[in-house]
């Protein structure tokens, strides 16, 4: 069970490396613009990604409405 945990974070992993450093060259250019565009991009990542998963959730929840996925009962 550890091994499988192992195996299955290192892509996790490394793709919060790339999101990292993808960030940081996205701020490096953002900021030759100015102060408040920075600002901006900081503050839409947290809107960004509510609205992401709320669509998430909508989604799985009409899939699971039309029977298209099951979901566990132990959940």
């Amino acid at each position: 069970m550890k091994k499988v945990i192992i195996v299955l974070s290192i892509p996790i992993m490394f793709n919060n490396l790339i999101q990292t450093l993808y960030s940081l060259a996205d701020m490096y250019w953002v900021s030759k613009l100015g102060a408040v565009e920075v600002a901006s991009t900081g503050f839409i990542w947290p809107v960004l990604f509510l609205i992401l998963s709320i669509g998430i959730i909508i989604y799985y929840r009409g899939a699971w409405q039309k029977k298209i996925i099951k979901i566990p009962s132990t959940c």
